[in-house]
């Protein structure tokens, strides 16, 4: 039997409920009151069906981020770069201890770090209200201090970094004098979390250390190299001997 079909829905249909749609026939159907057949409601040749609508698959929202130049030096401007998923349409930055603002909404903020730490940074991420997700990391600025700031050139004093993240490689120390290298020691066999450091050493282990200007390289080669030359992840520190009276 032949049947000439009228579809009528509105014109958008929303997600998540159960929606009516009616077929209308100028005849009336053949009865479909057989078994394992759904029930149909059936008025005067007009059919009512019911449909659950879904909402369509949506890329799951995954918070992530980079950062960069690395390694990140003391007093260094860092980007933040989103490489999120699932389509964000908002962020929330949360920083530690950095020059400026400690949050930010843009995408792809800046923030500088003024001296050597581990420091937490957090991205949270909202693409609508029921779906919230949030990344953190550490962003480790590359630095060495010591402690006492001031001590004899034998004395034992701290010597404490971070961000040497070259990974089963020691950190070492290069001792130069008036340009030229007196001697290299090894300051740590490997780096700890986020590339730190921590050891008590002799200032300048040298006997009889030259007065004026010492410079310590602090890097993970084990021979001192040009770092014009050979792109490595160092610091230096300055170290002035001088004679004080009494």
């Amino acid at each position: 039997m032949s049947r000439d079909v009228i579809i009528r829905m509105a014109p958008e249909v929303p997600t998540g409920i159960m929606y009516c749609w009616h077929t209308a026939y100028k005849v009336p159907p053949p009865s479909m009151a057989t078994a394992g057949s759904p029930t149909k409601f059936e008025v005067f040749g007009m059919e009512t069906f019911l449909l659950q609508v879904t909402p369509p698959a949506v890329e799951p929202l995954v918070a992530q981020f980079d950062f960069g130049p690395t390694p990140v030096r003391a007093g260094d401007q860092v980007n933040f770069m989103d490489q999120s998923s699932g389509q964000p349409t908002s962020w929330a930055w949360s920083f530690e201890e950095v020059r400026g603002p400690a949050t930010a909404n843009e995408q792809n903020p800046s923030r500088f770090f003024d001296f050597a730490g581990t420091f937490t940074v957090t991205l949270t991420e909202v693409n609508n209200p029921a779906n919230t997700v949030s990344a953190t990391a550490s962003s480790t600025a590359l630095g060495v201090s010591v402690k006492p700031e001031e001590a004899r050139p034998s004395d034992r004093i701290r010597f404490k970094g971070r961000g040497f993240t070259r990974d089963g490689h020691p950190i070492y120390a290069h001792y130069s004098h008036k340009g030229k290298l007196r001697k290299t020691v090894r300051m740590a066999r490997k780096p700890g979390a986020c590339g730190g450091f921590e050891v008590h050493r002799r200032q300048i282990p040298v006997r009889r250390p030259g007065l004026g200007l010492w410079t310590i390289q602090f890097d993970q080669s084990k021979k001192l190299v040009d770092t014009e030359v050979t792109p490595i992840v160092f610091v230096r520190l300055a170290i002035r001997i001088r004679l004080v009276p009494g």
